[in-house]
This record gives structure tokens, C-alpha cells and sequence, in this order.
């Protein structure tokens, strides 16, 4: 086709890893958050059908290994047949060129059984396939007659916390909280006898925060898109529509379409819920995800999609309502080194038991039953003539499925050490258990420490966990 005078629009984004984070004040906790490198997800749209011929959806891209599609331009060559060195470029069709604006619906649905009408209903067709690709319930119980489940409170847009800004361009996640921070080129491209031109150029910032909470059974996702400079047909700033997908939302409408420019930053929020009611006994996944539409006029529109992310909410716990955790998120519970219970500790942790790295947690244990037999099974025999008031204390916790009446830990065999009042000798190893008689009132009061953690961390069946030793 000959595209002579026709226009086509280019947004070429780059996802960049920062060397230098930005500058942000905010008390440092005491639990660093886990990272992983998982890059915003970008989809491409249409490449010109006599350019490079039809770009499919990207995947998401490692920020140190960037993914490369060779049929997509680098900034430097527009719509061209050079290599990516880094990044993922978006070509999108003009609005006068009908035959481009075709390929680039075809492209965007390529796969679907029945292509919506429009660029519009094509991004929509995409994001719901990621939706239906999440979990089910985990756990399903019925509902009681009576149970009326609690509507979504509205979202609130709220800072975002320091470690957001850490390692730019990778996923920071704690036990209620997920966000990640990166930057995106922008390229305004106009085709001139088959010739590319950039014709505009902007540099965005954009925060995707997201946080929930340990009783309330929904979770907030935001967004904040910054302006920082812009060039040409996009000095004046650029259109950005945002829609949220993901679970159930509170708002159905668009969260926000309006114009961006650098004394004008977008931002946005949303309230979301996994699909399925959250009745008593239930637990589910949901996970929330934005994605953007960037708009010039006289240009058709590109989009990008943030990261996403995902969480677990339940109804499980006896005295607490329903709430949602980061799942992937391995909590540490800190534990300093004061009275006797946590010198055992230290004990079991240099002989080499696991439960006290995140790469080597222990996981909880619901059942009051089998934790009765991991406390019977650690505490039988063996045991020499201990100070009154002395209790016996084991690790791993009675509470955990790597207790002492785990078939691991009855395998490998009972460890003690001196001042414990227990026959056995010490050994070292990942599996098997310690057993040490401590003082009743230092026992009692770790157990009651442990559970508070459990309560906090809304820790479930399962869940994983690890203890760090302090001074």
C-alpha cells in the first residue's frame, strides 16, 4: 500500500532500568521487601503491513534482559528493520490509514474467536483473557443464608512508600503491599513517502502502587504517570485513559481520561475484589491490573500494561473478617535474643534446622490436633532432671508442618544442647528437631509472641514463614 502523505503514529516505548532512583525520605522498616524482575507488560499493536507486517503481544521483559522483538522499531529507527536493543517499541496505524488500522485490530486480537469492534473492545478482549487465566477459589464453602457480604469501600489515593522507589523497574512487594516504579519513551512517528519521522517525543515516570489490608477483604490499586519533558507534537503534554481490570470494582466507568502534562500528572485509583464472594471458609485470588492508553491528536492511540498484581484474600479466620495478603510474600518474624526461649532458638539455627532464612521457611499449621503430636513427639524421653518452673520449648514450632512429628523430622531424629536438660547430643542438619527445657514463663510468653505474628501477618494454613535472630 502506498502510505504517501497518510500519517502513522508511532509510540515507541522503552521500559528503562534507572541507575539513579529518586531521592525519597521515609523511615527505613525493619523488614526489607522481597523484589523480583518482573517488568511492566507492554503490548504491542500493528507494524504498517508494507513496513515489517503484523507485531503479536509481547511478553513481560526482564529489566537486566531485555526483550527483544526484531519486527518493531528502536527509537532511532522508527518502523524500521533494526533490532531492539533493549525495550519494546508500540507502532500503531494512523487515523486516516483504514487498511493499517485493521492490521492493528487484527493483531491485538489475534487468537480471539469473536474480535470486538474497535481498538477499545480489542484492549478489553486482552486484559479479560488475563483475567480468566488467574486461579479459582482456592477453598469453596457455602454461603449462609444470612451472609451479606460487605460492599468495597472507595480507594484512596495514597503516597507511595520509600521502598517503591527502590530498584527501579522491578516488583517491591511486602506481606499488604506491591509496587513498582519505571520510565517510558514515548515516539511520535508520521510516515512520509514510506519514510518515518518522529514528529514528538515525551519522557513519562509511572508509580503502579497497590496495598490491602489484614481485615478487610479488598485490595486498592493506583497509579500515578508523571509528564517529565516533552518534545514536538508532544510538548504540550499527552491523553491518557486508564482502565483498572481485575476481579470485582468498585466503579465500573473509566477511572480517568484526561490530559497529562507536566504541571498535570495522572493519578488514579480503584478498589477491587477477587470474583468470588468471600463467604466464611473461602479463600480466593485476585489481582488488579492498569492498563493506559496514550493519545495525541491526530494520532491514533498506543497502550501499555503495568505490572500485575496479585493477591489472596480469605474468610478463614475465627476472630478476624475476611482479609488479603501479598501470597508470594514470605514474612520474616523478628525475634530478639533476650531470655531463654529465643537462645534455644539461636541454638536450633546454628545446628542448621531450616525456618530461619526467606529462602528456607517453615509453614504454619492449622490443625490443633497434629500440633499436639508435634509437641508430644519433641517432648517424650530423654529428658535429665531440669530447675523447677523449667517447661519444655522445640523447634521447629509445634504449629508448623516441619514439626518434630513430620516424617522429615522423625527420620533425621531428636538434637539438644548443653544447659538444655536433654540427653540427646547435638548434630546439624536441615531436617529432624530440637528439644530444650527453658523457663515456663519465657516459653509461655514466645508462644503467645508467635501467635500475635500469626494474627498480624494474617498467616493460613500453609502459609510460610521464617524467624530472624536479633541481638
Amino acid at each position: 500500500m502506498n502510505l504517501k502523505k497518510s500519517a502513522i503514529i508511532a509510540l515507541a516505548v522503552l521500559l528503562l532500568g534507572s541507575t539513579a532512583t529518586p531521592a525519597f525520605a521515609d523511615d527505613d522498616p525493619s523488614a526489607p521487601p522481597s523484589t523480583t524482575s518482573d517488568a511492566p507488560d507492554v503490548s504491542t499493536m500493528a507494524v504498517p503491513a508494507d513496513s515489517q507486517g503484523l507485531a503479536t503481544e509481547s511478553q513481560a521483559s526482564d529489566a537486566s534482559s531485555p526483550t527483544v522483538i526484531t519486527s518493531t522499531p528502536s527509537l532511532g529507527a522508527p518502523c524500521g528493520s533494526a533490532p531492539l536493543s533493549a525495550g519494546v517499541n508500540i507502532c500503531i496505524p494512523a487515523q486516516d490509514s483504514a487498511s493499517a488500522q485493521a492490521s492493528a485490530r487484527a493483531a491485538i486480537n489475534a487468537g480471539a474467536s469473536a474480535a470486538p469492534e474497535g481498538t477499545e473492545g480489542a484492549l478489553r478482549r486482552v486484559s479479560q483473557a488475563k483475567v480468566a487465566a488467574q486461579p479459582t477459589a482456592l477453598k469453596t464453602a457455602a454461603a449462609p443464608a444470612d451472609f451479606v457480604e460487605s460492599p468495597l469501600k472507595p480507594a484512596k489515593f495514597k503516597s507511595a512508600p520509600y521502598f517503591c522507589f527502590q530498584n527501579w523497574g522491578e516488583v517491591q512487594k511486602r506481606r499488604f503491599e506491591q509496587c513498582e516504579g519505571w520510565e517510558a519513551n514515548v515516539s511520535l512517528v508520521r510516515y512520509v513517502d514510506d519514510v518515518p519521522e518522529i514528529t514528538g517525543t515525551a519522557r513519562l515516570e509511572i508509580i503502579n502502587y497497590a496495598y490491602t489490608f489484614k481485615s478487610l477483604g479488598q485490595y486498592n490499586e493506583q497509579i500515578e504517570v508523571d509528564f517529565i519533558s516533552g518534545t514536538g507534537d508532544a510538548a504540550n503534554g499527552l491523553h491518557v485513559t486508564g482502565i483498572v481490570f481485575g476481579g470485582r470494582v468498585y466503579n465500573e466507568d473509566e477511572v480517568v481520561s484526561e490530559d497529562m502534562t507536566v504541571s498535570h500528572p495522572i493519578k488514579a485509583q480503584k478498589a477491587l475484589q477477587p470474583d468470588d464472594v468471600l463467604a466464611p471458609g473461602v479463600i480466593s485470588t485476585g489481582f488488579g491490573l492498569w492498563s493506559l492508553h496514550l493519545q495525541s491528536p491526530g494520532y491514533n492511540e498506543g497502550y501499555l500494561n503495568s505490572p500485575q498484581f496479585t493477591f489472596r484474600c480469605d474468610n478463614t479466620l475465627k476472630k478476624q473478617s475476611a482479609g488479603c495478603v501479598t501470597p508470594d510474600y514470605v514474612p520474616g518474624m523478628f525475634v530478639p535474643d533476650v531470655n531463654t526461649w529465643t537462645h534455644h532458638l539461636a541454638l536450633a539455627s546454628a545446628s542448621g534446622l531450616r525456618g530461619f532464612s526467606e529462602a528456607l521457611p517453615i509453614h504454619f499449621l492449622q490443625d490443633q490436633a497434629a500440633q499436639s503430636r508435634n509437641r508430644k513427639q519433641a517432648c517424650k524421653g530423654n529428658n535429665l532432671p531440669a530447675p523447677a518452673g523449667y517447661t519444655c520449648d522445640e523447634y521447629p514450632f509445634a504449629s508448623v508442618y516441619e514439626g518434630a512429628n513430620s516424617t522429615a523430622a522423625k527420620a533425621a531424629g531428636p538434637r539438644s544442647f548443653a544447659g538444655c536438660y536433654f540427653a540427646d547430643s547435638e548434630s546439624f542438619g536441615l531436617d529432624g528437631f530440637s528439644h530444650c527445657m527453658i523457663n515456663g514463663v519465657e516459653n509461655t510468653a514466645g508462644g503467645h509472641s508467635t501467635a500475635t505474628f500469626y494474627l498480624k501477618q494474617r498467616i493460613i494454613d500453609g502459609d510460610g514463614f521464617y524467624v530472624i535472630l536479633g541481638e
